[in-house]
C-alpha cells in the first residue's frame, strides 16, 4: 500500500497522493466545487493559456534541433510547391496541452541519428503542425493543415501523430479520400450545438476538393481513436492525469498553466466547455463518424499502442487509475484498446503494442522500441503483408485486453 511505497515515494508518490485527492474529492478545499459562471470563466482561461502556446500553422523543421515553433520565423504560409513536387512530405501532429516541440523533442534528443536519417529520406521535407488543442475541434485543426497546402499539384502526405493529433490525421485522411460531405456525414452532427462542426466539415470538404491531397501513410501513436474514458464526465480526473503524465515524462509545462489546470480539475468544469476535450469523449460525434466509415479509405496505417506494466511505484499508480476509470490496460492517459480504432485502410495496417514499466503516454518517442518502429515506418512500407485493418485491429485489441 501507500505505506510500503513511502520510502521511495519522492515526486511520484506526491503525484499519487494528488491522484487520490482528485478521485476521492478529499483535499480540494472546495465543497461541491465552483459551478456555473465561475467554472466557465476558469475553463475559458485554460483555453486561452493552453492554446496561446501556439500560433496555428505549418512550420519547417530543422534536423539539428526542435525548438519552440511559435515566433521562430519557420512558419510557412503555404507549403512550397517545389517541396510538394519533390516527393512525400512528412508532417508531425501533436496532442493535447502541448505543441510540436514538447511532444516530439525526445526524438531529436534521444535518437538524433534516426532524425538525421528521416530528414535524409524525406529530403528535408519535414514540417510540424502547431495547432490549438483545447478550443478547436480536430476538424478545425485538419482545416488549418489543408489551408497551408498548395493548389494545382499533387501533395503526398505522411503524418506522424501523437495522442489527439491522431484524430486530426483521421479526419483529414477520411476527407481526402471522399473529397466531399453528404447527408450521411451530417447525420453524425445533428442539432444546434454541433452547427459549428457541420460548418467546419463543409469548409474542410471545400478546401480539400480544391487540392489534390493524397494521405499515403499515417503513423498514429497512442491515439484515443474511440475516446478516453477520463474525458467522459470526469474532466477533473482527465486534466489531472494529463498533468501527471506530462510531468512524469519531463515535458515542459508552464507553472501558470499547471495552476489553471488544477483549478479546472478542482471546479469539476463541464467537458463541453472545452471543445478540444469534448472531441475525445467516447460518445463524441466526430469519433462515431470516424469509426463508422462505410468503406476503407486510401493509405496505410501504423498504430503504436502502449500499456504500462511493471513493478514499483509506476505499477500501483497504474492500478489506481485502471481500477478507478479504465477497467483495462492503459498508458496513464488513453485506454489501450481505444488506440486500435479508426477508419479501416485500403492499403492495410500494422499494429505495435509496447508494454513495460517505462511505457507512458509521453514516452513513446524516447523508448527505443517504439521510436525505432516509428522512424523505420517513415517513409518505408508500413505493411509488409496485406492485412485487413479490421481483422488486425480486432486481434491486436483482444491481445491487449
Amino acid at each position: 500500500g501507500l505505506e510500503r511505497a513511502a520510502p521511495t515515494r519522492g515526486w511520484m508518490g506526491d503525484v499519487v497522493l494528488g491522484a487520490i485527492e482528485v478521485f476521492t474529492g478529499r483535499g480540494s478545499g472546495v465543497s461541491g466545487g465552483l459551478k456555473g459562471q465561475a467554472a466557465g470563466w476558469i475553463a475559458e482561461q485554460v483555453l486561452q493559456k493552453v492554446d496561446g502556446q501556439v500560433e496555428a500553422g505549418l512550420y519547417a523543421l530543422d534536423p539539428a534541433t526542435l525548438d519552440k515553433l511559435k515566433g521562430s520565423g519557420q512558419r510557412v504560409a503555404t507549403l512550397p510547391a517545389a517541396a510538394a513536387a519533390s516527393g512525400p512530405v512528412l508532417v508531425l501532429v501533436h496532442g493535447t496541452f502541448v505543441d510540436t516541440s514538447s511532444t516530439f523533442t525526445k526524438l531529436w534528443t534521444e535518437h538524433p541519428a534516426r532524425v538525421r536519417e528521416l530528414f535524409a529520406r524525406y529530403g528535408n521535407r519535414i514540417f510540424g503542425l502547431d495547432h490549438p488543442t483545447m478550443g478547436a475541434s480536430p476538424i478545425a485543426n485538419a482545416l488549418t493543415l489543408v489551408q497551408a497546402l498548395p493548389k494545382g499539384q499533387p501533395v503526398r502526405l505522411h503524418l506522424l501523430t501523437h495522442s489527439r493529433g491522431g484524430l486530426v490525421a483521421e479526419v483529414l485522411a477520411r476527407m481526402a479520400h471522399r473529397k466531399s460531405v453528404s447527408a450521411a456525414d451530417f447525420a453524425f452532427f445533428e442539432g444546434d450545438a454541433l452547427a459549428g462542426q457541420r460548418r467546419e466539415l463543409q469548409d474542410l470538404a471545400r478546401e480539400v476538393a480544391a487540392r489534390d491531397i493524397r494521405i499515403e501513410r499515417v503513423v498514429r501513436v497512442a491515439c484515443p481513436a474511440r475516446g478516453t474514458l477520463l474525458a467522459s464526465k470526469r474532466l477533473d480526473a482527465y486534466l489531472s492525469v494529463l498533468r501527471w503524465a506530462l510531468q512524469l515524462a519531463h515535458v515542459p509545462v508552464a507553472p501558470a498553466l499547471v495552476d489553471l489546470l488544477a483549478e479546472v480539475a478542482r471546479c469539476r468544469a463541464d467537458p463541453t466547455l472545452i471543445p478540444g476535450i469534448a472531441a475525445m469523449m467516447p460518445e463524441a460525434p466526430v469519433l462515431r463518424w470516424l469509426n463508422e466509415a462505410p468503406a476503407p479509405i486510401a493509405g496505410e496505417l501504423l498504430v503504436v499502442a502502449g500499456d504500462l506494466r511493471g513493478d514499483g511505484v509506476g505499477s500501483w499508480v497504474k492500478t489506481l487509475l485502471a481500477d478507478a476509470f479504465y477497467w483495462g490496460d492503459n498508458d496513464f492517459v488513453v485506454h489501450t484498446r481505444a488506440m486500435y480504432a479508426g477508419s479501416p485502410r485500403a492499403g492495410g495496417a500494422a499494429f505495435l503494442l509496447d508494454q513495460g514499466g517505462s511505457v507512458t503516454h509521453f514516452n513513446y518517442f524516447a523508448n527505443e522500441r517504439t521510436a525505432g518502429a516509428i522512424t523505420d515506418a517513415l517513409p518505408g512500407a508500413i505493411v509488409a503483408a496485406a492485412t485487413s485493418t479490421a481483422a488486425g485491429a480486432t486481434a491486436a485489441a483482444e491481445g491487449a485486453a
